[in-house]
């Protein structure tokens, strides 16, 4: 059993119905062991939200507003103080709700009062939160997990047809078809506009785009951290002459990326790297915010 996984117990189907109906019924959310969703509810509003912003939970890796990923529990917090202190915080406000009406899967159920549950890509995984627990994924096991969610509720849908079903089906089965310019957007936080006018011609091979693995070049992710640079035309630049110097191995690095552990603290991971390394606590892939460092050392084997 994985990190994260959805357990449907959908009603008898007694009738025809809506397509509302059919997918009605209870749904557990259980996060690194812990049950963080138990509710009833009409599920087709999950696959449409998958469906409808598939590309954006895969490829965008941007926060928005410059905001820091960690601590992951505190992000919406942070954010609204932020707002709070700026004079004309509106574009700000609009750009964070767009994200999290994308990555928090709560807001895929208009009405429902769930907790938080975001998902958002990092590196060659993903991170998934809520209020009470974080936890590191890997990229196919997250991938594999919302596409056995999507099956599921497909299934409840099959001798079913309407035009919401038909939108839906549409949607989901063309989850995958966007342009490269598209995805390079999504990946950059560029404009398409400026994406198009870096590249010059072939924007798939000059962004070294990856469809199969679906993962950002080294292009792709210097772009999200010049991209804050005022001037577009040094945003420019500064890809072109990346782009010229051409792949260079680095094994050293791609070991330490692999062994990198994500895992959030109080005092941020400049903290946490120091005290694993002096209790024990290395190796831990799921954090529990309300809990001392203490307990969760000791919960992990190393004397507290």
């Amino acid at each position: 059993m994985g990190q994260l996984v959805f357990n449907f117990d959908f009603d008898p189907i007694e009738s025809v119905g809506t397509s509302a109906e059919v997918t009605s019924g209870r749904l557990e959310v259980k996060l690194a062991g812990l049950t963080v969703w138990d509710t009833n509810w009409t599920w087709i509003e999950l696959l449409e939200h998958l469906a409808r912003y598939w590309q954006f939970l895969i490829w965008e890796e941007s926060l928005p507003s410059d905001l820091e990923l960690e601590p992951f529990a505190t992000l919406e917090e942070r954010a609204r103080r932020r707002f709070a202190r700026l004079p004309d915080s509106t574009a700000d406000e609009i750009s964070f709700d767009e994200f999290r009406r994308t990555h928090d899967l709560s807001r895929a159920l208009q009405g429902a009062w769930l907790s938080s549950l975001w998902i958002v890509r990092h590196g060659d995984g993903f991170r998934v939160s809520t209020s009470t627990v974080d936890a590191t994924l890997s990229f196919q096991e997250l991938l594999d997990e919302l596409e056995r969610v999507a099956t599921k509720i497909l299934e409840r849908l099959r001798s079913h047809s309407d035009r919401r079903v038909e939108l839906v089906r549409e949607l989901w089965n063309s989850r995958k078809g966007w342009s490269a310019k598209e995805i390079v957007s999504v990946a950059t936080g560029l404009s398409v506009e400026l994406i198009s006018s870096i590249a010059g011609g072939d924007l798939e091979s000059f962004w070294e785009l990856d469809r199969e693995h679906e993962r950002s070049s080294e292009l792709m992710v210097a772009a999200r951290m010049t991209g804050h640079l005022s001037s577009p035309e040094l945003v420019r630049r500064v890809q072109v002459a990346m782009s010229r110097i051409g792949h260079l191995e680095a094994p050293e690095l791609e070991r330490l990326s692999a062994s990198y552990d994500a895992s959030p603290s109080f005092e941020g991971t400049a903290y946490e790297d120091g005290y694993r390394s002096h209790s024990g606590c290395e190796g831990r892939s799921v954090w529990a915010p309300a809990k001392s460092a203490q307990s969760v050392c000791w919960k992990h084997g190393a004397s507290p």
